[in-house]
């Protein structure tokens, strides 16, 4: 929270004219919820977002896309969004499509079966 007021008035100074601060955690909001649903965003400022960052709306929509094939279970979109994600050239999304793309035909099963040992998987090593 402290880093984020920090952040605004470091911006606000750079400016002369009046600049409106949208801040990060209700674009963070945007990963779970639809627009609609972020309270304290309105539209006008997602589009000034997307205006200035243009590879927010791309990976907004990328996420999105990924949402609905993995809550529709349609494993065979997959291949193609991997392939749009990979486009993007961006760090953090490749490492992620490495990760899918080490063991893709459990990430498919995962997507395709409604149960899954994805829970169990973290506590099977643990140590009680």
């Amino acid at each position: 929270m402290q880093n984020e007021q920090t952040h605004r008035q470091g911006i606000e100074k750079q400016f002369t004219e009046p600049v409106e601060y949208i801040p990060r955690k209700f674009m963070c909001q945007l990963i779970y919820r639809e627009l609609e649903d972020v309270k304290g965003l309105t539209q006008d400022q997602y589009q000034a977002a997307l205006k200035k960052y243009p590879i927010f709306g791309k990976l907004y929509t990328l996420l999105k896309e990924y949402h609905k094939m993995v809550f529709s279970q349609k494993s065979s979109e997959l291949d193609s969004w991997i392939e749009v994600a990979s486009t993007l050239q961006v760090d953090e999304l490749d490492s992620y499509i490495g990760g899918l793309k080490k063991d893709l035909s459990a990430v498919k099963n995962g997507i395709d079966h409604k149960y899954n040992n994805g829970l169990a998987e973290g506590s099977v090593n643990k140590i009680s």
